[in-house]
């Protein structure tokens, strides 16, 4: 009688898993896009985010900075202006170890009888390295060449950003700053007589065991921006969706170079995030800053933003002034410096609105003004508002359109900017984009109107993009009409999966000068 046996193997196979993100934009700065995912998310540096509206793609965002719950990127292309308030979705893949058993074919018992030894072997998986590192290093050129020699500009530089974690152990370093430095004039870009102008922005340790978190070193408060970058320690705790928690230290040397022991500075802070039919997040920080042992500023910073699936978002920030220079004195005097609103509604799935409004008035730490008389000190409110339509008609057909009037001495609308863009996403299925600009823009002093148009296309995996922008300005007070002409190529390349190469040549003509350009960077992903 033959009998059968069954053995199963155990066997680990290394699959590739795609994890879907989706967030918003959550705040737009001199460039930088921000945005509501981050390594929780499992984003990394050089990740790729893609703005999105319906089935259309706007932008394409690339990851060089990640906190906890939002990231820094830096705009690759895109269609139009990116806006607060847009969708943003990201494919990640990650490898993953699958166990699995597998049985062996039936065995007869008189053959495995014969056998002497049976022996299965199976490979062990590999373990994680001890300290983990992931990161960017850039190596960049810059150099802008004038008719007149003594404005020539030239700056190499290298940007480091990494990310390093323990096996076993939530600690966490980051690096993220740049080596660089500037000649200008007749100067070689690596002589004695360049200035340094390297930066670090984020050097810090981070402990977080999902319950307490404690950074060490120049940390950049996420709660309680007003206050800047920290040389010195943040303690938190997370109390379901709650955290709370404060942070001292010193502010860093203006150039952001060295540490300062001048200024001290500490805040207290807290936020709430939800997930439920909103995705909402309430963030609130008081912050006081001494220059020796004097007061020089105390403010406290309030920021919300809301999220829903049927397309509302509402991203506000204020800061509140507690105190203002009265003589030579600092007193309680509570008054906004800084508040911003954003509402972005997709009201169709081929149309978004947006409605904003800001207010501002200027603040001046104690010590730079203690000495100069309060009506030498501007105190005047600023405000502003922007309506802004996306609109897409199918067939890669846009439109984008943003209107921003502000206050000013003639009154609220008399100076303002009104940005037009109508793009063409697949132009004649030939799978290039065209893009149409127009932008008009009036002060008390000047007004300007500029045309542009952006061709981009790939090949081969080489992105090319040829610009062009002409702008007619007058100058009121004397009624007088220039016109200036820019041009400029973008080549972008991924050379290899973790090497890249961006090249742009730029040229300029007008405003009394003709200056031509050129930026390359040399990108290495570890």
């Amino acid at each position: 009688m033959r009998r059968w046996s069954i053995l199963f193997f155990l066997c680990f196979i290394a699959r590739a898993q795609e994890l879907s993100v989706t967030g918003k934009v959550a705040y737009i700065s001199s460039g930088t896009v921000y945005v509501s995912v981050g390594r929780v998310n499992e984003l990394r540096d050089s990740t790729l985010l893609y703005v999105v509206v319906g089935k259309d793609t706007l932008a394409a965002l690339k990851v060089f900075a990640v906190s906890s719950k939002s990231s820094a990127c830096t705009v690759l292309s895109s269609k139009r202006e990116v806006v607060v308030g847009d969708n943003v979705v990201g494919l990640i893949r990650r490898q993953e170890e699958v166990k699995i058993a597998v049985a062996a074919p039936p065995v007869d018992t008189v053959a495995v009888q014969k056998a002497e030894t049976l022996v299965v072997r199976v490979s062990k998986p590999v373990e994680s390295p001890l300290i983990s590192v992931q990161g960017r290093m850039s190596l960049q050129y810059y150099t802008a060449q004038f008719d007149n020699s003594d404005y020539n500009l030239n700056q190499p530089g290298m940007i480091l950003s990494l990310r390093a974690n323990a096996r076993g152990i939530p600690l966490t370093m980051e690096v993220y700053g740049n080596l660089r430095s500037v000649s200008r004039g007749g100067m070689s870009p690596f002589s004695g007589n360049s200035s340094n102008e390297s930066r670090i922005y984020r050097l810090s340790l981070e402990y977080d065991d999902q319950f307490n978190v404690v950074t060490v070193g120049r940390i950049l408060p996420l709660y309680s921006p007003s206050i800047g970058s920290i040389d010195g320690i943040s303690i938190a705790r997370r109390f379901g969706n709650f955290t709370a928690g404060g942070s001292v230290g010193f502010q860093p040397s203006l150039t952001l170079q060295g540490t300062s022991t001048d200024t001290k500075k500490m805040s207290l802070f807290a936020r709430y995030q939800g997930h439920g039919f909103y995705d909402l997040t309430v963030t609130g920080a008081y912050a006081r800053t001494y220059v020796s042992s004097q007061l020089d500023r105390e403010a406290v910073s309030i920021g919300l933003s809301a999220y829903s699936t049927n397309g509302l978002s509402v991203y506000a920030y204020g800061d509140v002034d507690i105190r203002a220079k009265n003589g030579d004195r600092l007193e309680v005097s509570p008054f906004i410096s800084s508040a911003f609103l954003m509402v972005n509604y997709r009201l169709f799935d081929f149309l978004t609105l947006g409605i904003g409004a800001d207010a501002s008035q200027p603040v001046y730490p104690f010590s730079t003004v203690q000495s100069v008389a309060d009506s030498l000190l501007d105190h005047k409110p600023r405000s502003g508002a922007t309506f802004s339509l996306n609109a897409t008609f199918g067939n890669g057909l846009g439109l984008y359109n943003s209107f921003t009037p502000r206050t000013s001495d003639e009154g609220f609308g008399k100076d303002y900017t009104n940005y037009s863009s109508l793009y063409w996403t697949d132009f004649l299925s030939t799978g290039a984009m065209v893009r149409g600009t127009y932008t008009l823009t009036a002060n008390g002093f000047t007004t300007a109107q500029g045309y542009g148009i952006h061709l981009q296309k790939n090949f081969s995996g080489l992105d090319c993009t040829i610009r062009y922008q002409q702008s007619r300005y007058t100058t009121l007070q004397f009624t007088q009409s220039n016109i200036s002409q820019s041009y400029g190529v973008d080549f972008a390349a991924l050379l290899t999966r973790q090497l890249s190469l961006i090249v742009t040549v730029d040229a300029l003509r007008g405003y009394g000068s003709a200056m031509n350009a050129v930026f390359t960077e040399l990108s290495w992903r570890f």
